[in-house]
Parts: C-alpha cells; sequence; structure tokens
C-alpha cells in the first residue's frame, strides 16, 4: 500500500516514517517536504521511501492518486 505523510519533516512524521519503514507489511512511504533539504539520510536510503517536493500551502503541488493512506500531521 502506498501511504503519504504530509508534511514529512515534522518530528512527529519523522517518528510515523521510520514505523512504517520499520513494519515490512508498509510497501510504500512517500514524504512531501516542501524542503528537501530536511529529508533524513536513512528516510533516503530506504527501498522503500520517497520523497516529494510540495508543499501544503499549495495544493497544485500535491497528488494523492494511487495511495492507498495520505496521513497529515
Amino acid at each position: 500500500m502506498k501511504v503519504v505523510l504530509v508534511p514529512a519533516s515534522a518530528q512527529t512524521s519523522q517518528c510515523v516514517i521510520q514505523t512504517l519503514l520499520d513494519d515490512a507489511s508498509a510497501s510504500s512511504v512517500f514524504g512531501v517536504y516542501r524542503n528537501v533539504g530536511k529529508v533524513p539520510a536513512n528516510f533516503k536510503n530506504h527501498p522503500n521511501f520517497q520523497l516529494v517536493q510540495g508543499d501544503v500551502s499549495d495544493g497544485s503541488t500535491l497528488d494523492f492518486s494511487g495511495c492507498g493512506a495520505v496521513i497529515t500531521v
């Protein structure tokens, strides 16, 4: 299942992302970041994580098609 976290840079979001990446049943975790420099290295290197650049204040930068779940923090 494709799970998207928006925004992904918050401390709570990072904990959720790590928990999902540690769970073998979560197939794909997408983190939406306005500032891609805030993506932790361990997320960038994880095969089930994908970085998405976007801004929650600009809906045109977000595409949730095909998502099984969207988590907002």
